[in-house]
């Protein structure tokens, strides 16, 4: 709505845009106001499309008071310098404050959605992660229960915020990255809304709705309806608003420590695969097991002995129907009657058939027993099913962190990858190089498991090996890199002296000191508040200042809405691969440089 000047009316009825919209972005407000009489919008633009822009725009379009709701406090802070930057005269305030005491308040996620004693009995701890994202598996807990069922789970803090939400409004909702809400957050944010008096909905994300799952799409559509624009980065590559990219693939090989434990590893699983064709593994051999089980198909659940048919059979058991199968073709079983050997299972028996054989083996036929080759039996399948990613328990065999995924997902040949790709890297761009390594972890929680003592060093898959790995490297040394996460930033000691120089004059008057890190490390500590918030924007102004050519940081903290135009290198030592982390990681890289018009991102 409008006023007879022409300005927009409502609570940000004093404040203009400050700078010109890129026609993605007004395709994007557009659509905002053709939904204007439905409660929800949902954007699909990527990383580096301005979605902060447009979420910061729409709500001033609105003119009503606005939540913002982000992952981390990294994003957070980067909402709030925004609305400084590019709105003009700056006559409403923003605040991160859950007193909600002005116009637009911006705050993260689990400010919200943290739960409290009653949440944490079934759903594991609630805490917060060290970068500020929610690390709990409770989407499931919060599933089946009304809205009132949802909301008691919250922590006192979230249910104030909440009382504080209902009395006040109606409310503009920017939900960033929103993504996360199908992770995360969607079934107490549901509920939440559910408690507003008709607020206004908007979700933005760089993630396209068709590679949710079928349950986050119907969350989705529950919590959004349609796709309003979807914004491909392609698409912004040729209208010159994103960097021009390449994704490159570097292939490492696990350390000699590790190759020989996935030997063993491997090995154990073949000896187990052996031991069960022995007649004498236990009181029922195994093949004499799947001969009844499946090819003759009678037992204790068909007293009269009738044959279960094949195609009932295949439809109720289809993973044992063909491992059995592809079993046969390997010439260890008769063909069951009825079936029929289609290409599916002209391939060689897989791990995933073999442990839906033996899970079947195991619950029907060993753990009801006490005789004791049945109780060895069970021993050695206990002890090699690991190996391949499962665990046997009392209800049948269960998927879990096979060690092998965990000794490739953080072998130290990735570090040492990471310091290779940037040598390359370095002598290609040379003092232009301005590179992120993204981590799974800070520290991988410490000390390795007891089984993979000598294989992982301590710290594997961490921040901090990677920086002590390209410390110890002459040529990435160089590059004074720089370790930034959600709890410290730690450097090698000349840079760390250097950055808390250009820190003190960034900011006059700020006090720093240092901790040891380490015999190479250095940590660097400030005051009360010194966290994320305030001193990731001064590392990445740093770092884009050339002060470091490399930053090392958490998927967490940085892959995700970070915003750091001078990045051109990004190397991705995760093992997350969904498409949403792909999405988000390669798109801390894309964003235009002005100091590089020319800027093409690896």
């Amino acid at each position: 709505m409008r006023t007879s000047s022409g300005r927009l009316a409502g609570v940000f009825g004093g404040v203009d845009l400050a700078r010109p919209l890129w026609p993605h972005q007004v395709r994007a407000l557009a659509a905002l106001d053709q939904r204007r009489g439905d409660k929800a919008t949902y954007l699909v633009v990527p990383p580096g499309g301005g979605k902060t822009l447009i979420g910061l725009e729409a709500a001033r379009r609105i003119g009503r008071p606005t939540v913002v709701l982000c992952p981390n406090t990294a994003i957070q802070a980067q909402w709030m310098a925004q609305w400084q930057a590019a709105f003009s005269p700056a006559a409403v305030p923003a605040t991160a404050s859950r007193e909600l005491p002005t116009p637009l308040t911006v705050l993260t996620y689990q400010a919200l959605c943290t739960l409290g004693a009653a949440g944490t009995a079934d759903a594991g701890n609630a805490g917060r992660g060290h970068d500020g994202a929610v690390s709990v598996n409770r989407a499931g807990h919060a599933r089946g229960l009304d809205g009132d069922g949802v909301l008691s789970l919250l922590h006192p803090n979230g249910r104030e915020l909440i009382a504080r939400l209902r009395d006040g409004g109606p409310w503009t909702l920017v939900l960033d990255e929103c993504h996360h809400l199908l992770e995360l957050w969607g079934r107490l944010l549901q509920a939440v809304i559910g408690q507003l008096d008709r607020p206004r909905v908007i979700g933005l994300t760089a993630t396209p709705p068709h590679l949710m799952t079928a349950e986050q799409a119907e969350l989705h559509r529950t919590l959004f309806g349609g796709v309003d624009l979807e914004v491909s980065a392609p698409a912004l590559v040729r209208e010159g608003r994103l960097a021009p990219y390449q994704e490159l693939a570097f292939f490492t090989r696990p350390s000699p420590a590790e190759a020989d434990y996935i030997h063993g590893a491997a090995l154990r699983f073949a000896e187990l695969r052996t031991g069960l064709l022995d007649p004498g593994f236990a009181r029922v051999p195994f093949l004499e097991w799947l001969q009844a089980r499946v090819v003759e198909r009678r037992g204790p659940g068909n007293p009269e002995g009738a044959q279960v048919s094949w195609t009932r059979f295949e439809r109720d058991e289809p993973a044992l129907a063909g491992a059995a199968v592809r079993l046969h073709v390997a010439g260890l079983l008769g063909l069951p009657e009825g079936a029929r050997i289609r290409e599916e299972h002209r391939h060689p028996v897989t791990a995933a058939d073999w442990v839906a054989l033996i899970g079947d083996y195991a619950q029907r036929c060993l753990l009801a027993s006490e005789d004791p080759r049945d109780e060895r039996a069970l021993g050695a399948i206990r002890r090699a099913l690991p190996a391949v990613g499962y665990r046997l328990t009392r209800a049948g065999v269960r998927a879990g962190e096979s060690p092998v995924d965990r000794v490739l997902a953080r072998s130290e040949s990735k570090a040492r990858a990471a310091a290779e790709i940037l040598a390359a890297e370095s002598a290609e761009l040379g003092s232009g190089l301005r590179a992120l390594v993204l981590c799974d972890f800070e520290d991988a929680g410490g000390m390795p498991p007891a089984d993979l003592a000598g294989v992982l060093p301590a710290g594997s898959g961490g921040t901090r090996l990677v920086l002590e790995t390209l410390l110890a490297d002459p040529q990435s040394a160089a590059l004074d890199p720089v370790l930034l996460t959600g709890r410290r930033v730690a450097a090698g000691r000349e840079t760390a002296a250097r950055l808390i120089a250009w820190l003190g004059a960034a900011e006059p008057g700020l006090v720093l000191g240092t901790a040891a890190g380490g015999e190479d490390v250095v940590e660097i500590t400030g005051p009360a508040g010194w966290e994320a918030r305030r001193y990731v924007p001064l590392v990445t102004r740093f770092h884009a200042d050339g002060g470091s050519r490399c930053l090392i940081g958490t998927r967490a903290l940085l892959g995700e809405g970070w915003d750091a135009p001078a990045v051109n290198v990004m190397i991705d030592l995760t093992a997350a691969t969904t498409p949403t982390s792909v999405v988000q990681a390669r798109g801390r890289a894309l964003r235009l440089d002005t100091c590089w018009p020319d800027k093409v991102a690896d």
